[in-house]
């Protein structure tokens, strides 16, 4: 079986990564998705446990097109009849990229009409439409003049992680925030801290990754309404995977978030309740330009998001950043991975603390083009 899951544009090859290392299938990194060939009990894993992904789909279709009349044509060649029962519902979510003599409300049209004419042909019977809850949903990606058709096994996408209680006005998405920990090269014995923390994204999603825990385990999975997935088949691998997790009173970690933010730090708490890390991460108020005066240990590593200008209310938000990118220096932190936006202020405030920037990931956030440094002394 053929397999896509989408990701954040500039990810791709950490998305790959972590497919192969979930799954032992080798995937190949393509525009904001990576493709694999594996069967139903690998999809199944990376909707329980993935970490950088955001939807799994079943490849249903693959080929060139350039009008909707090819894209119908393509569609209704699909046998619908394997993937959804005759009782159940679907609808059809499209997106395009690209210049086109149409548009993604009329792809989900032409798709929708060729799937109840491909089900009428195989089945006999006329498959309901529900747009709000459907119990099947088709994906149609046209990228240029590629079509991309797929059964979304996931639902809901996994970036949406159920410690998210507290929501940040600038939360950065979990899944860049693991992708971020994965480029830091952090490991479990490091002293770990994010001196920008808000609500403890980064974090958490570190905890996650040393106590092996499957966010998706803690969420409603749309797999159990596919029939192509069998119900003792997911217990099977969600039981396997909750036994390979690490209790989080067992763990001996050294994770840091801190905020100059009260407010923050409050929200902060909320999630690290909600995820049960409690007692794992270490909360700390304190301003980063000042982090020698209020923080008991050394770090080894510093992942985070730091505010930019306008969220900081400062007329000089690149004095701030060499600041704190000198405080970090002084306390003798090794490495700093970092998203921005803001790529020449933050380059020159790095290289005026004494960092040298020996990575850098452009992705592509929301509508903004943003990066990842990674700077070491």
């Amino acid at each position: 079986m053929e397999f896509f899951a989408t990701t954040v544009a500039g990810l791709e090859d950490i998305a790959a990564r972590e497919v192969e290392e979930l799954t032992g299938v080798k995937a190949c990194p393509d525009v904001g998705k990576v493709l694999f060939s594996s069967g139903i009990r690998e999809a199944a894993t990376l909707n329980y446990a993935a970490k950088t992904l955001h939807k799994i789909f079943l490849l249903l279709k693959r080929c060139e097109v350039e009008t909707l009349d090819d894209i119908e044509r393509a569609a209704r060649e699909v046998d619908y009849s394997q993937l959804i029962s005759p009782e159940q519902s679907f609808a059809v979510r499209a997106e395009r990229h690209g210049e086109h003599p149409f548009i993604s409300p009329q792809i989900a049209a032409r798709v929708g009409h060729a799937v109840i004419e491909s089900y009428k042909a195989s089945r006999g019977v006329r498959l309901r439409v529900n747009l709000n809850e459907p119990d099947a949903e088709i994906y149609a990606l046209v990228r240029g003049r590629e079509l991309f058709l797929g059964l979304n096994t996931t639902g809901s996408s996994l970036h949406r992680r159920y410690y998210r209680a507290w929501h940040h006005r600038a939360a950065i998405l979990p899944t860049i925030a693991s992708a971020m920990i994965e480029l830091s090269g952090w490991r479990r014995e490091q002293v770990f801290l994010d001196p920008f923390c808000g609500g403890a994204t980064i974090p958490i999603e570190a905890a996650l990754r040393a106590l092996r825990i499957a966010p998706g385990l803690r969420t409603e999975q749309t797999m159990k309404r596919l029939i192509i997935f069998d119900e003792h088949l997911l217990m099977e691998i969600a039981q396997k995977l909750a036994q390979n997790e690490e209790k989080p009173g067992e763990a001996v970690l050294s994770i840091y978030a801190a905020d100059a933010s009260s407010k923050a730090l409050e929200g902060a708490d909320t999630n690290i309740r909600r995820a049960g890390l409690e007692g794992v991460i270490k909360v700390r108020l304190g301003d980063a330009r000042y982090i020698s005066k209020w923080l008991d240990t050394q770090p080894d590593v510093v992942v985070t998001n730091p505010p930019f200008g306008v969220r900081l209310g400062l007329s000089n938000p690149e004095l701030f950043y060499v600041e704190t990118f000198k405080a970090l220096a002084g306390i003798r932190v090794s490495k700093i991975t970092l998203l921005t936006n803001k790529l020449t202020v933050i380059r020159r405030s790095l290289e005026s603390a004494g960092w040298s920037i020996v990575n850098q990931r452009n992705i592509i956030y929301g509508t903004l083009t943003a990066a990842i440094f990674t700077a070491e002394r």
